[in-house]
Formats: structure tokens, sequence, C-alpha cells
């Protein structure tokens, strides 16, 4: 008879009920980062941040570095190229790009089962938005493409520069805005966005960046494209707490 696989060790996660202070946090991403991305949020009511240990992308490789920081969490953590080795035998990836985010949900699934629930959401952050919250104060985690500006901060370039966020963390403000805590490959630090900017973002991935379309073939595209691929979708992934 096959052994069951132990639980996961929880995630080590940070809480704080009346947060009035991120000397913390500005010390992890760093002061200029900090009040650049706050946008003039400087009091938060609660905040959960799951630590997690950032890795570097090197190359084309941005969801697939996404999800090793999550595999680096469970008892088996996979290495980047360990990653891409299962998704390029699976059609997924030519070089390291991810387009489909059904195609990374089936990767999650297959790379963090039995330690992680992996659920796929097509109708955007905004219909879901206090299930996000909701999870992400539990602890929980979202893989989010987005479009990413010169400092990686989402933007709105029609998906011309698709990437891959680990969002990791939520904080509420007393205004009631929502900022969310996120790694990514391209930077060591921590990084804290409005959620509705990340919406904006997650929501306008509609086309390959046309400096790449004359090389569209050596890329996994999707049929439908990078619109029908991207645009409005995002993957939960929940702890198993039993098995």
């Amino acid at each position: 008879m096959a052994s069951v696989p132990p639980p996961p060790p929880p995630l080590p996660v940070t809480t704080n009920q009346d947060c009035k202070s991120e000397n913390g946090l500005m010390g992890e991403i760093g002061e200029e980062s900090f009040n650049k991305c706050l946008c003039d949020l400087n009091v938060y009511v609660k905040k959960t941040i799951t630590r997690i240990r950032p890795i570097s992308q090197t190359g084309p490789n941005c969801g697939l570095t996404a999800l090793a920081m999550v595999s680096s969490l469970t008892p088996c953590p996979l290495s980047i190229p360990q990653i891409f080795e299962e998704a390029s035998n699976r059609g997924f990836t030519n070089h390291g790009e991810m387009f489909s985010a059904l195609n990374m949900k089936n990767l999650a699934d297959n790379i963090l089962s039995p330690w992680f629930k992996v659920d796929l959401f097509t109708d955007g952050l905004e219909a879901n938005k206090a299930h996000v919250i909701d999870r992400l104060h539990n602890g929980d985690l979202m893989l989010v493409p987005y479009d990413a500006d010169h400092n990686h901060s989402p933007c709105c370039s029609r998906g011309h520069n698709a990437h891959w966020a680990l969002v990791c963390g939520v904080m509420l403000a007393w205004d009631g805005k929502v900022c969310v805590a996120a790694r990514q490959g391209k930077s060591r630090y921590l990084a804290v966005w409005p959620l509705d900017t990340l919406q904006e973002s997650n929501d306008n991935l509609i086309e390959l960046d046309p400096k790449r379309v004359k090389d569209e073939k050596e890329y996994v595209i999707p049929p439908g494209g990078v619109k029908k691929g991207l645009a409005s979708t995002f993957i939960l992934l929940e702890k198993v707490k039993s098995m």
C-alpha cells in the first residue's frame, strides 16, 4: 500500500489586526518602494502576509519562478529547471513562457498536490474581490498574470509585458482601500500594490507584444491568444490542512 504523504507544515503567516505602523514592511521592501506603492495608505486596519523566500527568474520563466516559490513552502520543493522540464514535457511551454492560465493551473496541480488545492478563476479579480480578500487573510496564495511596468508594478499595456506574480498577502486600510503584497521573479523585494491596480492590469491582457508576433511560433500560445489565455484569470492556492 502506498504511503500517505504527511500534511504540509503551516505556512509562516504574519497577521496584525490593528496595524498602525508599517516600519517592518518598509524595512523589507525599501522606503522608496514603500512610499510609491502604498498610494498614500498610511494606516492599515488589518494585514496578513505569508513569508516566502524570493527566487530570481532566468529568462522568460516568470510563471515557473512563481511556482518554484510556492513549491519552496512544501516538503518537496522543486527548482525552476525541474518545473520547466515538467511544463515542457506536457507541451505547456517552449522557453519558460506561460500564456495559458489553464496550463498554469494544471501544472500547479501536478507540482503542488497534495499540499495545495488549486482553483482557476476566469471571471476576474473584481467579481471575486471579497473571496480573494478572505482567502488571503486566511494565509492562502494567488498566482496572477498582469502587465509589468518598467519597475515591475502593474500597468496597462494591452498584455505586451505579460508577467506572473505570486500574491502572498493583503492589507486593508482604514478608508476601505485594499493593497496586496506580491513577489515576482525580477526582484528580491516584496511589492505592495493596490488591488484595484492589479485587477485593471489583469483585465487588460489582450494581445501578444507586436514585437514578438513574428516569433509567435516560438511560444506556446493557447487558442484565442493572450486574451483568452490570461485576461481576467487568476489561480487561488488554498492550503490543505488535512489529508
